[in-house]
């Protein structure tokens, strides 16, 4: 009974595998992956009530069957975050796409509103949490391809992260900040790109992005250093001895620069790099003096441990009338 139930939603599930790869639309294949799980899900649970069943038997259960149990579900679970991570990959290639149309959109504030790149980044963390449980699953972290796979797939995924966090910090014009983001990522995807190389469980999807995020990196780098030196130019020709912050082109007197604290400066760091060669000064140090408040709690403890003569004698006493002597008032 088990086996014809098992066996019927696994090929359900590959059923479903082989129209998503005849359909064209990315939303037609984002559905049958909702298909997919449901099938693998109930799959799941059929290997859960079997493994509860054995298990209620006491001693007289099966104890290899058990273990067989398990083996098989840690195998569908490894199959079910195999095909989130087709899905998800899917749901990231139609954030982009909406990216890419906004960023051809006439109306820029509404396509703001529509698709941003930090959704982008929240797909690739997703990516991440996934195949940090796959890497978990018994029997996935004890094969060295597989361990290799998910190593090099993590490299891919945070390289991809920290290209559109730059893209986040290029709409904020934040040149220096996204420059530097995009060095890193094709940093990265060299990585990825050999470790991927060392293992042949890779497929054709990892190649895929992998060359994907090669194009996206040096393109991303060179639309930021094109942008910052127009609006370098553009502040140059408008005021020509304006200081422009944050843009990589900047003409600064580095070695005055580099005398002030970073602390002070947050956007301009290039002294740190370009200045004496010497470690870039981050605080005033000693910090100089400053008044500070009192707070009346410090009051209220000297005034417990205070203590004042006795001033009785000093104070003027009152003179008793004939009336009060008479009815006993002093």
């Amino acid at each position: 009974m088990f086996e014809n139930l098992f066996a019927r939603h696994i090929i359900a599930s590959e059923g479903l595998q082989y129209e998503v790869e005849q359909m064209q639309t990315i939303e037609d294949k984002i559905t049958a992956y909702d298909k997919i799980f449901m099938s693998l899900e109930d799959a799941k649970s059929q290997i859960r009530d079997d493994i509860t069943h054995n298990l209620q038997k006491g001693d007289k259960g099966d104890a290899e069957l058990t273990t067989t149990l398990q083996k098989v579900r840690n195998m569908v679970e490894a199959k079910v975050l195999h095909r989130k991570r087709e899905r998800d990959l899917l749901l990231v290639q139609q954030l982009i796409g909406k990216l890419q149309a906004a960023a051809e959109s006439k109306d820029k504030q509404q396509a703001r509103k529509a698709a941003k790149p930090e959704d982008v980044v929240k797909m690739f963390e997703t990516l991440l949490n996934a195949n940090e449980e796959l890497i978990a699953i018994p029997g996935v972290k004890d094969n060295e391809a597989m361990a290799k796979l998910c190593a090099a797939r993590s490299l891919l995924f945070k390289a991809w992260r920290i290209l559109y966090l730059a893209h986040s910090y290029l709409m904020m014009k934040q040149y220096p900040q996204a420059a530097a983001l995009f060095v890193r990522a094709e940093q990265l995807e060299i990585v990825a790109r050999q470790r991927l190389l060392e293992t042949p469980a890779r497929d054709a999807v990892d190649n895929t992005w992998l060359d994907k995020l090669q194009t996206a990196a040096r393109l991303g780098k060179a639309e930021t250093l094109a942008a910052s030196a127009t609006q370098a130019a553009s502040a140059t020709s408008s005021s020509p001895g304006s200081f422009l912050a944050g843009s990589i082109a900047d003409s600064v007197d580095l070695k005055k620069l580099s005398q002030t604290p970073l602390s002070t400066r947050l956007n301009n760091y290039e002294a740190a790099v370009y200045g004496d060669g010497k470690a870039p000064k981050l605080v005033d140090f000693p910090p100089p003096i400053e008044a500070v408040a009192c707070k009346p709690v410090l009051f209220d403890l000297a005034l417990n441990k205070a203590s004042y003569p006795d001033l009785t004698n000093r104070c003027q006493q009152k003179k008793a009338g004939f009336m009060s002597k008479l009815f006993g008032r002093k």
